[in-house]
């Protein structure tokens, strides 16, 4: 038996012989009956500190940063009740000094600077100085006793939507930049990464950010060189092409540009930046 109490020769008591179970009984002759049972959340701790007050028995627990207050009405034998305990409340109780007792229908704990005792009807707790005169203690402040575990459950979804809300504008942010390139004479870059260049290299990423397009004519035309044939510059051509799309595919994991027939000449191809990616040329490149 966790608390047990009399009332008109009458005894009483209550156990929690499991998380999230509280069980109430009522002494007859030599044994106890069980006249009852109410259950709370298993993730809260386990209610102590029991006590009686005009038909109604509380419980505190602080086995955790957070205190609650356990309560149940014995005349109206509704659902047991938990709400949170004020911090000031939390952290006297969690003291291992504290002494518990009830005072003109009023329940408090002493320690051995402070004493709080709490109006649970008015909600209302008065807290005194204890620690120079314990005949007279000195009224040092008032607060409410409890809140609505509700408030606090409240509390946390609002939070949690606007770190969610948080957490979603950080990665359309990043997923956006990612697509944002940044273009210099030797490197291409975005927030994050960065690739070597050579000047072949950005002369068409300069015409795909200017343009958005390059035609095969022109990338082509960069590798002409006196002596060397056609096939060896287309050769040279493909080779820069490829060594860039593969450099900026292993690096950026996107898709930069594609190749597709020039639709003014069927026969030609060009080369388009893809839809999504944006390329700023650096103010000193």
């Amino acid at each position: 038996m966790d608390f047990e109490w009399s009332k008109q020769g009458q005894y009483f008591g209550v156990s929690t012989p499991q998380p999230g179970l509280v069980v109430f009984y009522e002494r007859q002759g030599q044994e106890w009956q069980v006249t009852g049972q109410s259950s709370y959340e298993t993730h809260l701790p386990k209610p102590q500190h029991w006590s009686y007050l005009d038909g109604a028995i509380y419980g505190v627990s602080t086995d955790l940063d957070i205190g609650y207050l356990f309560s149940y009405s014995w005349k109206e034998e509704k659902s047991l009740t938990v709400r949170i305990l004020h911090p000031e409340l939390t952290a006297l109780a969690a003291s291992t000094d504290g002494q518990w007792s009830m005072e003109q229908n009023q329940l408090c704990i002493q320690t051995p600077q402070t004493k709080a005792c709490m109006d649970l009807e008015a909600n209302q707790a008065l807290y005194y100085n204890v620690s120079t005169n314990l005949n007279t203690p000195l009224l040092m402040d008032t607060t409410y006793v409890f809140r609505g575990i509700g408030l606090m459950y409240q509390a946390y979804g609002i939070l949690g939507t606007v770190l969610a809300c948080i957490l979603f504008g950080v990665g359309v942010f990043f997923y956006i930049q990612r697509k944002v390139f940044y273009l210099g004479r030797k490197e291409l870059s975005n927030r994050f990464k960065r690739i070597p260049i050579t000047a072949e290299m950005y002369f068409m990423l300069k015409s795909l950010a200017e343009n958005k397009q390059i035609a095969n004519k022109a990338l082509t035309a960069l590798f002409h060189s006196p002596g060397i044939s056609q096939d060896t510059i287309t050769k040279r051509k493909n080779r820069m092409v490829e060594e860039l799309n593969q450099l900026i595919t292993q690096c950026f994991m996107v898709d930069f540009f594609t190749r597709e027939k020039d639709p003014e000449d069927l026969r030609e191809t060009r080369y388009v930046l893809c839809e999504g990616i944006r390329i700023k040329l650096r103010s000193h490149a």
